[in-house]
């Protein structure tokens, strides 16, 4: 049987057969986002915990007349190598690009105390009363002696269209300064403990095109370094010129004879001088060597004053006592033992140093003085009395 079949069409609608398949084309959009300028540190691992050790002798003989805002000490710490910086980077085309950076240091502990600025120096104190301790940082980009400090570099604007730019600082050092801030007790040789010093957090980054912050120090301080105060033990000196005749002295400005006597310090401290800052003992890190800058240590002084009791003729004539029986017209002189005229000053404003002798670091050690005294008459005029003195001597020691 055949079959047939009729396709109806609606009316006005015609099947139209296509050989082959149809294909649906696709259109991807794909958002392509432009690559942002970043920074990032120079080394995110760089850290150092960094304890910075006394550097030279470790001692000091700091005299009461040392003034205050005196360097005491100075020891400067090279540190061996360091990774600190940052590193940016953006997409060709993005440039001209302006990478703002800062480097901050905070003092996050003040085991003495606050601080006090001196001399253009934050200056800690120590656990000596009288002692101060500052420290300059450097980090190879930012050098400073005030803290807390919030370095805010001048803006880099690169212009490099090949997209990156760094900063990096390999060398740093830390310089040490004790300073005389107040009167320091005389009571023999005491220790600056560096454990009495702050302790120092710095960080670095950048605000501009990013942000990023990185701890790369924490900085203290380990040593001691000793400090002697101590005096000479001085005694009051008694000195007999005689009895004398008038005709001694028959004409204005004569004398009698020199006699010798000295003036002996006792039981003194040993002298080793100090830093004043025209030097320095620095370590090396990466060497392990202590070299000396400059000239590092300044040598100790004594000076001394010797003051009329009775007034001055002139400078170097000591007026003698007034009063009933007193001799008129006559005054004492002094001098080292070797000089031939009368050198000592004696008023309290012409002051003289070491006198002879010659300081040593020995502790304990006695000073011999060698001087000498006379009658000097000085009036028109002279009356026979008794002629006695009193000059009193002060020593000062630097």
């Amino acid at each position: 049987m055949m079959q047939s079949m009729i396709n109806v069409m609606p009316r006005g609608k015609r099947k139209i057969g296509l050989p082959g398949q149809m294909v649906l084309g696709l259109l991807a959009l794909v958002a392509v986002e432009a690559k942002a300028a970043t920074c990032a540190p120079y080394d995110p691992a760089y850290y150092r915990d960094i304890s910075v050790p006394v550097v030279g002798p470790g001692i000091a003989s700091v005299g009461e007349e040392v003034a205050v805002g005196s360097i005491i000490y100075y020891g400067s710490y090279q540190i061996e190598y360091m990774n600190m910086g940052w590193r940016c980077t953006w997409a060709y085309g993005e440039a001209p690009v302006t990478i703002e950076a800062f480097t901050k240091v905070n003092v996050i502990s003040q085991p003495s105390g606050a601080p006090v600025l001196l001399g253009g120096k934050t200056v800690f104190p120590t656990n000596i009363p009288g002692i101060g301790m500052a420290v300059q940082m450097s980090t190879g980009i930012m050098t400073s002696w005030q803290y807390p400090v919030d370095w805010i570099h001048t803006p880099y604007v690169s212009t490099s269209p090949t997209g990156g730019g760094m900063s990096h600082s390999p060398l740093g050092h830390f310089n040490v300064q004790l300073i005389k801030t107040g009167p320091i007790s005389t009571s023999g040789t005491q220790q600056v403990l560096a454990s009495s010093f702050p302790v120092f957090e710095a960080s670095q980054g950048t605000t501009a095109p990013s942000f990023f912050s990185q701890k790369f120090w924490t900085v203290r301080f380990n040593g001691a370094i000793n400090i002697v105060t101590k005096t000479c033990q001085v005694e009051d000196v008694d000195v007999d010129l005689g009895s004398h005749q008038l005709s001694d002295f028959p004409t204005r400005y004569s004398t009698s004879e020199w006699k010798d006597f000295n003036i002996t310090l006792k039981n003194c401290p040993p002298f080793h001088g100090y830093m004043t800052g025209t030097g320095r003992y620095i370590y090396d890190e990466k060497t392990g060597e202590t070299t000396s800058s400059g000239s590092p240590i300044t040598a100790n002084k004594l000076n001394f004053s010797f003051t009329s009791v009775h007034g001055n003729y002139n400078t170097y004539a000591a007026n003698t006592e007034t009063g009933p029986g007193t001799a008129e017209g006559f005054a004492i002189q002094m001098a080292t033992q070797s000089s031939s005229n009368a050198n000592i000053s004696l008023t309290s404003n012409v002051p003289h140093t070491s006198l002879g002798i010659t300081l040593t670091t020995n502790d304990g050690a006695n000073y011999v003085i060698p001087l000498k005294a006379r009658y000097y008459r000085y009036g028109e005029t002279a009356k026979a009395g008794k002629a006695n003195g009193a000059v009193t001597y002060t020593v000062n020691y630097y």
